[in-house]
């Protein structure tokens, strides 16, 4: 029998100009001790480096393993990371980022003997490490006290305020989960799920997940995370670092409205979130950026916190401008 013909986990691998990491991510992936088949669907972004050239000769190499999808136009992270799951053949989908690299070899036999044995779960996760690119540090992390994952089977419907206000994160590439429910969200549901407004795939996959079934926690470091560099979630350019955590801003506001969370509990994050915002805006003395973030606060109904309200107050002057030039130069 082709065992092309009997994958069970699908891990997607979304890049993009990530020439000096996609290598390891691979690596990591295909060194799994696995005892059943899986496959490796890359969705490279038309990367402008040589990320392409590297991706064709793990392709060449692991050719019965590896399926690249090579875009020709830069297609963005939501919509490379979904096309990726439409070409997908496993019932179960796990995904490791191009700049991130898996620190375990039994991740996936780990996670696939758990959720391949009970019907309910939805997605299984675990912990991981923050890693600096810098310094070659890998840091576990570590939830605030009281926000800690249970070790076993919760109910993903009981924790669904607690993931989208970020008190108790899942991330996604550690976790494996049902490809059924994403494909059914994808259906019915597409609005809340494949949003590229959303500028960003996980956070409406997990709450997706949560919203119709278990989850497991495996408190096993599998991850390490990368920091400390350019991507989607760590921005540079500080328009599109702005524009990244306003669509965040809005996405949270949404996904609360579809699944009945009482937006109240969002209060401190999407303050903290406007705030952070406005800062990386006020460093870059970008004033347009400043203009943007507030008048979503605004239109959203979002409460500022004091120092957001004071670095308003001071923006909204010639006098106050130069004041805030003369502390953030």
């Amino acid at each position: 029998m082709d065992s092309r013909n009997n994958i069970q986990v699908s891990v997607i691998v979304v890049t993009y100009n990530q020439r000096d990491t996609i290598a390891r991510t691979l690596d990591g992936i295909l060194s799994q001790k696995c005892s059943f088949q899986y496959e490796i669907v890359i969705g490279e972004d038309a990367s402008t480096d040589d990320t392409r050239e590297i991706c064709e000769r793990y392709k060449e190499k692991y050719g019965d393993k590896i399926v690249l999808v090579a875009n020709e136009v830069n297609k963005g992270i939501v919509d490379n990371y979904f096309d990726c799951i439409e070409r997908s053949r496993g019932s179960f989908l796990a995904d490791c980022a191009g700049d991130d690299f898996w620190v375990d070899e039994l991740k996936l036999q780990k996670e696939y003997d758990i959720i391949s044995s009970d019907d309910d779960l939805t997605l299984v996760h675990t912990a991981w490490n923050y890693y600096d690119e810098s310094s070659g540090e890998a840091n576990r992390f570590v939830a605030a006290k009281g926000c800690e994952w249970p070790l076993g089977k919760v109910d993903g419907r009981c924790f669904m305020t607690d993931l989208l206000s970020n008190k108790m994160p899942v991330h996604l590439c550690t976790s494996m989960y049902r490809k059924s429910v994403v494909e059914d969200f994808l259906n019915n549901r597409v609005d809340v799920i494949r949003r590229k407004d959303f500028m960003c795939e996980d956070l409406p996959i997990v709450m997706a997940l949560a919203s119709v079934g278990h989850f497991y926690y495996i408190d096993d470091v599998t991850l390490n995370y990368s920091v400390s560099h350019s991507s989607a979630s760590h921005e540079t350019n500080v328009g599109r670092k702005v524009a990244y955590l306003m669509a965040t801003i809005i996405m949270k506001i949404c996904l609360a409205d579809v699944y009945g969370v009482n937006r109240q509990s969002l209060k401190c994050d999407l303050a903290s979130r406007v705030h952070f915002a406005m800062m990386v805006s006020l460093r870059a003395h970008d004033w347009d950026s400043m203009d943007k973030i507030s008048s979503l606060a605004l239109e959203k109904h979002i409460e500022l916190s004091w120092k957001s309200r004071v670095l308003n107050l001071l923006r909204s002057s010639n006098i106050g401008r130069c004041v805030l030039c003369l502390l953030f130069k």
